[in-house]
C-alpha cells in the first residue's frame, strides 16, 4: 500500500509476525510517543466480507485511503487513493493505483508488491492494517487506521462493489444504463465531452470533479468487466 506516499514496497514478501517488539511503527503517533510491533494482535473475523472498507494512512499532504472491496463472489480489490498537486490547474488532482492479484487469507493480504495484514491496535481497539517495507537494510511499519464503510458517490455505487448481472440490467432503460457506467468515470474525475448529454448530467452532482480525460488507469477489473456488461446490455435495447 503506499505505493505513492510514503514508501515504495519492492518485491512479494511474505509477512510473518516474527516482528521485533521495539519495532517502531508509523501512523498512530497521537496515541502514544511511541508504539511498536508488540501493542498489535491479529485481527479475527468470520468472513472475509468484514474487512472491506476505507482505512487511512498518513498525514496532511502525506494522506491516502486505500479501499478494500469484498464482492459477494469474495473476488478482493485493493485501491489506494492520493493526491497530487497541479499547479498549473491549482488543484488537488486524485490518483488511484489497484494492486494486482489480490487474496485475502486469514488476516493476510497477499498481492503483487505487498506485505501486510489486517491487525488491532490492543491499546485503543482500533483496527486496520499494517504495512510492512523495506529500504536497503531497514525495516518499517505504517498502520492505517479503519475508517468506516465504503463510499462510492452516485446513485449507482454497485458498479464498484458487486458483480452486476444481466437480469437487473435489463429492467433498465437504454439512458439509465448509459448514466450507470459513465458514473464510474464520473466517480474518478472523467472530463466528458462539452456541452454532452454526459458532461450535462454529472456537472448537476455535488460529488463531481472535472479532472482528467484518461480514467480508465484508474478502473478496478471489477468496474471494467461491468461497464462492458451494461454496454451489452445497452446495445440490445
Amino acid at each position: 500500500m503506499r505505493k505513492n506516499i510514503i514508501r515504495m514496497i519492492l518485491g512479494i514478501l511474505v509477512f510473518s509476525m516474527a516482528l521485533q517488539a521495539d519495532s517502531e511503527v508509523y501512523g498512530l503517533e497521537d496515541y502514544s510517543d511511541t508504539v511498536t510491533i508488540k501493542d498489535f494482535k491479529k485481527m479475527n473475523v468470520k468472513n472475509i466480507s468484514e474487512y472491506a472498507g476505507e482505512y487511512h494512512f498518513g498525514e496532511s499532504e502525506a494522506e491516502s485511503t486505500v479501499k478494500i472491496i469484498v464482492t459477494p463472489a469474495k473476488k478482493v480489490y485493493i485501491q489506494e487513493y492520493s493526491h497530487e498537486y497541479d499547479e498549473k490547474r491549482n488543484i488537488w488532482n486524485t490518483i488511484v493505483d489497484n494492486y494486482k492479484n489480490v487474496e485475502i487469507s486469514g488476516n493476510i493480504i497477499k498481492a503483487d508488491n505487498l506485505n501486510a495484514e489486517f491487525l488491532t491496535f490492543t491499546k485503543e481497539n482500533i483496527n486496520g492494517i499494517m504495512i510492512k517495507s523495506k529500504e536497503k537494510n531497514e525495516t518499517f511499519y505504517d498502520f492505517g487506521y479503519f475508517m468506516g464503510k465504503l463510499d462510492f458517490e452516485g446513485k449507482y455505487p454497485e458498479m464498484s462493489m458487486r458483480e452486476i448481472t444481466k437480469e437487473e440490467l435489463t429492467k433498465k432503460s437504454k439512458e439509465e444504463l448509459k448514466i450507470m457506467r459513465n458514473e464510474v468515470y464520473a466517480r474518478y474525475g472523467m472530463i466528458f465531452q462539452k456541452n454532452g448529454d454526459m458532461d450535462k448530467y454529472f456537472s448537476k452532482q455535488d460529488w463531481y470533479s472535472k479532472q482528467t480525460e484518461n480514467t480508465e488507469k484508474f478502473l478496478t477489473q471489477l468496474e471494467k468487466d461491468n461497464i462492458k456488461l451494461v454496454l451489452e446490455v445497452e446495445k440490445s435495447k
